[in-house]
C-alpha cells in the first residue's frame, strides 16, 4: 500500500520480437524517485508466449491479476508474419495471478477471437468486470463485460477509437484513448 508501480513492455534487450519482457519500476515516495528496472516472471506460461499490453488489477485479497495480449498470436496488418507461422486463426488475451506483483502464475485464456485485437485494459466497476480493447478489424475500441473476471466472451463497440486506458474515479469510469 502506498507504492506506485509502473509496468511496461521492455524490448531493450536485443530489440527482437522474442526478446520482449514485462518490466516494472516502483516508487516508495509518491513518484519522487524510482527503482531500477525489474522483470516479472511467469510460471506455467505456454512456450513461445510473448507478454505485451499489460493490464493489472489489484484484488481485494491483496493479489495482483495480470491481463495481457500474447504477441505471438497477432500480426499487424501489412506487417511481417513470424517465421514458421501462417495466417492466425485466433488472437488471445491471457491472465496470470501474483502474490507480490513480480512473480506470476499463468491462469489461462481469458478472451479469444478470430479478429485482430490488442491492448486489453480491465477494471472492476459496481460488481461488474469490464475489459476494453482495440479491434483493428473494426477500427474501433470494444468492451466486453462479465460477472466473472476469469472469462469474457461478448463484445460491443465503444463510441471511441484507439488504444484504451480506463480507470475508476469515485463512482465514474474514465476512458482515455490513444488513436
Amino acid at each position: 500500500e502506498g507504492t506506485l508501480l509502473t509496468y511496461f513492455v521492455d524490448g531493450t534487450q536485443d530489440h527482437a520480437r522474442e526478446d520482449v519482457e514485462l518490466g516494472l519500476v516502483y516508487s516508495l515516495d509518491g513518484g519522487e524517485t524510482w527503482s531500477d528496472r525489474l522483470y516479472t516472471t511467469m510460471e506455467g506460461m505456454p512456450a513461445d508466449t510473448i507478454v505485451v499490453d499489460p493490464s493489472l488489477v489489484w484484488l481485494d485479497d491483496g493479489r495482483v491479476r495480470l491481463y495481457y495480449f500474447d504477441f505471438t498470436t497477432g500480426v499487424v496488418p501489412g506487417g511481417p508474419v513470424p517465421e514458421g507461422k501462417s495466417v492466425y486463426s485466433s488472437y488471445d488475451f491471457h491472465k496470470a495471478i501474483s502474490e507480490n506483483g513480480i512473480d506470476f502464475v499463468y491462469e489461462g485464456l481469458v478472451y479469444t477471437t478470430d479478429q485482430l485485437i490488442t491492448d486489453p485494459d480491465v477494471i472492476e466497476f459496481q460488481d461488474e468486470w469490464m475489459m476494453y480493447f482495440m479491434s483493428h478489424e473494426d477500427v474501433s475500441m470494444m468492451v466486453s463485460t462479465s460477472d466473472d473476471p476469469l472469462a469474457f466472451s461478448s463484445q460491443e463497440e465503444v463510441n471511441n477509437n484507439g488504444i484504451p486506458g480506463v480507470i475508476v474515479v469515485e463512482d465514474e469510469v474514465w476512458l482515455f484513448s490513444c488513436g
